[in-house]
């Protein structure tokens, strides 16, 4: 299924979220953007992989109004088409292993994060966890990992805003993406 197709976390925005060791509480205010990586029956049943969709969320701390953060969710999902199934054939999924895309984006963060990367906005906590084992979970027992980063100053680059720009502007941008790619090199 592509990942155009389904979002997992829409019910998200506007509810609050409390981490633990620093406790925290942050209400997620805006989605910022989701992927998912879900797979079908076949890949799950032949091969064991799970499901997992990842999504980015601008949020606020609810004692503290003026600090903004980004906060990563990273969930299983259900493989395409089990969305619907029992409460016990989704708890036959539950991994604690992260999808393959989920797995790389929290490599690639840890990596630029040890290599102090100034390019990286700088985490502030990684908590892992499960879903609860109920059925008001998409998979009972899966992988659920919250990753609360510094927001970086400026805006999130994508490509009409990229393209809306000058062609100096975007020599710039270029430049500054080497610049920080070479230095973690």
């Amino acid at each position: 299924m592509s990942e155009s197709e389904t979002r997992f976390m829409e019910k998200w925005t506007g509810t609050g979220n409390t981490l633990t060791n620093p406790t925290s509480s942050w209400t997620l205010e805006e989605k910022l953007s989701e992927h998912n990586s879900q797979r079908d029956a076949e890949s799950y049943h032949g091969y064991h992989k799970p499901s997992g969709a990842s999504v980015l969320f601008l949020c606020r701390n609810t004692s503290d109004h003026d600090h903004v953060a980004v906060m990563r969710i990273i969930m299983q999902i259900p493989y395409a088409d089990s969305e619907y199934a029992c409460y016990e054939e989704r708890a036959r999924q539950a991994s604690e292993i992260l999808d393959t895309d989920s797995r790389e984006r929290v490599e690639a963060v840890q990596i630029l994060a040890r290599n102090q990367c100034t390019a990286c906005p700088a985490i502030r906590h990684h908590e892992i966890t499960k879903q609860k084992d109920d059925d008001t979970e998409l998979v009972p027992g899966g992988f659920l990992r919250y990753l609360l980063f510094e927001k970086a100053p400026g805006v999130q680059l994508d490509w009409d805003l990229f393209w809306s720009y000058e062609r100096e502007e975007r020599d710039a941008i270029r430049s500054a993406f080497r610049e920080a790619w070479l230095y973690v090199d």
